[in-house]
């Protein structure tokens, strides 16, 4: 059986979606929880997957794990063992490979159209799209594109949103492993939502929820699509 390696680093983000398409598709899924539990050694494993967090980049001194878990990412990806960074996943993938990963102005929170490059629109990971992908934001941090990388999407504002290092360690700024559940929960967990209202004011709350209702629909489709594009481009499927 093909065996997957999550890394979780908060409780309210776990695989979600991509966990749902393994187990649809009969490939099982180890789900370590980031500074709880000890990292295996990746090579046991066919692909490494690394999702959100709370976690900073530059205040790696606030988090003992932060060593250990870049080691682990870095020596996956030397030995081309396959790779998703998800949000702070795609972040720590630009970190080891040299791309600065810093604060931004203001914090994006909510859906957005991820633009495709032209490298992008000729990448396998995003077949079958028609011509952007429905993507959801939360992130305070971005990534400057590391050398020998490859820009695959951005966003209206051409701030930086996937990237590809080699032909199988993909980096998204954005998310796609919210299941109905999940979005619901990171929009109306108090602490979520309170956050949310700070930084926004109520009105982009609303704006956000009205849009939950006709937009994840679309969101769902193309998530699904790319986490099965991933697979096939790993050939896990």
């Amino acid at each position: 059986m093909k065996r997957v390696l999550a890394l979780q680093h908060v409780r309210e983000n776990p695989p979600g979606l991509v966990g749902e398409v393994l187990q649809e598709n009969g490939i099982a899924c180890k789900v370590v929880h980031v500074g709880e539990e000890a990292l295996p050694d990746p090579s046991a494993y066919d692909a490494l997957i690394a999702f959100g967090g709370k976690q900073h980049i530059y205040d790696e001194m606030q988090y003992p794990f932060s060593w250990s878990e870049n080691a682990l990412i870095r020596e996956a990806v030397e030995q081309d063992l396959p790779f998703l960074g998800i949000c702070y996943g795609s972040q720590l993938l630009a970190h080891i490979l040299g791309g600065e990963v810093s604060k931004m102005p203001k914090a994006e929170i909510g859906f957005l159209h991820v633009e495709f490059t032209q490298e992008g629109k000729e990448d396998p990971l995003y077949a079958n799209l028609q011509g952007f992908q429905q993507g959801f934001q939360w992130h305070e941090d971005h990534f400057e594109l590391p050398a020998n990388c490859v820009l695959l999407a951005h966003d209206k504002q051409g701030i930086n949103q996937a990237f590809r290092y080699r032909k199988c360690a993909y980096g998204l700024q954005y998310h796609i492993e919210l299941t109905r559940e999940m979005m619901v929960c990171w929009l109306h967990e108090p602490e979520l939502k309170q956050e949310l209202v700070k930084l926004y004011g109520q009105e982009t709350f609303n704006k956000i929820e009205h849009q939950r209702k006709s937009l994840y629909k679309r969101y769902y489709q193309d998530a699904h699509t790319v986490i099965e594009n991933f697979l096939h481009i790993v050939r896990l499927l």
